[in-house]
């Protein structure tokens, strides 16, 4: 279904959300950084140190002249939502709310204490001795292979 509501957990189930979503068809790549803005010195990959290498990208989305999702057409028209976040290029006040890009992967922030109590006590040890096993079943399992060993 193209537009419809969905509840949502968030935080950890602290919160549920009733959203109202729109599926649009009709994305289109505005801009895409030319590959040396993060190719520093010819690598590919900089493995030893992390660093965002300019992957991004800028899209505009396109639905029909009565603000309906379809497919491309050529008198399809960008999308404007009732409302969005402004960007503030005056800086910012005491209270604003700011959002800074970055990867946090996670937040833990809404454990309850059991969580907590389980993830030291149980999961943190468990997950500590498994990974300290690997280089011991690499090992054993490559031994006597001289050419499957890792030197």
């Amino acid at each position: 279904m193209k537009d419809s509501p969905i509840a949502v957990a968030m935080y950890g189930g602290v919160s549920y959300y009733l959203l109202q979503k729109l599926e649009i068809e009709d994305v289109r790549l505005v801009y895409a950084p030319a590959l040396g803005i993060g190719n520093f010195g010819g690598q590919t990959d900089n493995w030893m140190w992390l660093r965002h290498t300019g992957h991004f990208g800028f899209y505009r989305a396109y639905v029909a002249p009565d603000g309906s999702s379809r497919p491309y057409a050529r008198d399809n028209v960008p999308y404007r939502p009732k409302s969005w976040l402004p960007i503030a290029c005056e800086g910012v006040k005491e209270g604003d709310l700011v959002m800074v890009a970055g990867f946090p992967g996670a937040t833990h922030q809404f454990l309850t204490a059991d969580e907590v109590r389980f993830n030291f006590a149980q999961f943190e040890p468990r997950l500590q001795r498994s990974l300290s096993d690997y280089p011991a079943q690499i090992n054993q399992a490559t031994a006597g292979n001289r050419e499957a060993q890792i030197h």
